[in-house]
């Protein structure tokens, strides 16, 4: 299953006021991309993207380990803000990165979307992560 910017948005919203909007699993609640590297994920995305919350989002460093040690996700792209209906207010922003593993012994094809709100409307670092392989 996947999904776009406006269903990402609901599930954040819902995410951030301390419910999960059902996503009859397509969303891991377990999993925090930020503490396993993509490799040692679950996979639940039978579309070639895998959706995890995250307790570890809208950190400023473009450089952010993976608590595993088995690598680092690395930004490649600033943030991109989602605006509402309207066009006029960011509402919620993406992030992307890449997977640099740790050594010469893993494979750097993992691209990853962090999705979160716009600071004015959280006060946290929860946000959703979709992860795929480069190219999918």
């Amino acid at each position: 299953m996947s999904f776009n910017d406006q269903q990402i948005l609901r599930f954040l919203l819902d995410y951030t006021g301390g419910h999960e909007l059902s996503s009859f699993g397509a969303i891991d609640p377990v999993y925090d991309p930020y503490d396993w590297g993509p490799h040692r994920l679950p996979w639940h995305g039978s579309s070639g993207v895998s959706y995890y919350y995250t307790n570890n989002a809208n950190r400023n460093n473009e450089v952010r380990p993976v608590q595993d040690g088995s690598g680092c996700w690395r930004c490649f792209r600033g943030k991109i803000a989602i605006r509402d209906g309207q066009g006029s207010n960011a509402v919620m922003y993406k992030n992307m990165f890449k997977f640099i593993p740790l050594g010469n012994g893993g494979r750097r094809n993992w691209i990853m979307t962090e999705y979160t709100l716009h600071p004015n409307m959280s006060d946290g670092n929860k946000g959703i992560c979709a992860i795929q392989k480069e190219g999918s």
